[in-house]
C-alpha cells in the first residue's frame, strides 16, 4: 500500500515504518524513527522513496487519449504510419481525378479524416 492523499500522519508513519522494515529486514532504531517522523511532517527531510500517487480512472483515460494522439502523429511507425498511408492513398486518388485544386483537396481530406484546422496544409504545393 502506498501513501495516499488524505492519510493521517499516524498512518503515514506506520506505512513508512513498514516499508523500512521490509527494505532493511529489521525494526527502526530511535534515530531512524525520528527521521521517519520528520519525513512525514516536512518534505525537505524526505530521504525515503518518493510518494507515488495512483492516477484515477479519469486521469488514466486522459493519459491514454494523449498517448494515442502522439502515436497517430508519429508517421514513421505503428498506427500513425497506417493513417499516413491511408491519407496518402486518398490524396493520390483525388489528384488523379484532377477536378479539384490543392486547397480543395486539402479541405476535403481534413473533413473526411476529421483533422482539425491550424498548422500547415496536408499537401505541399
Amino acid at each position: 500500500m502506498a501513501i495516499k492523499f488524505g492519510m493521517t500522519v499516524a498512518d503515514m508513519i506506520l506505512q513508512l515504518t513498514k516499508g523500512f522494515m521490509k527494505a532493511t529486514g529489521r525494526k527502526p532504531e530511535a534515530l531512524e524513527k525520528i527521521k521517519i517522523q520528520q519525513d512525514t511532517k516536512n518534505p525537505k527531510f524526505r530521504k525515503t522513496q518518493p510518494i507515488y500517487i495512483e492516477p484515477t480512472k479519469k486521469e488514466l483515460k486522459d493519459i491514454k487519449v494523449k498517448q494515442d494522439k502522439r502515436l497517430l502523429q508519429d508517421f514513421r511507425s505503428g498506427p500513425g504510419r497506417k493513417a499516413y498511408e491511408l491519407r496518402e492513398k486518398r490524396i493520390i486518388e483525388l489528384l488523379k481525378k484532377g477536378d479539384l485544386t490543392v486547397k480543395e483537396i486539402d479541405a476535403k481530406i481534413r473533413k473526411e479524416l476529421r483533422i482539425s484546422g491550424g498548422g500547415s496544409q496536408i499537401l505541399a504545393k
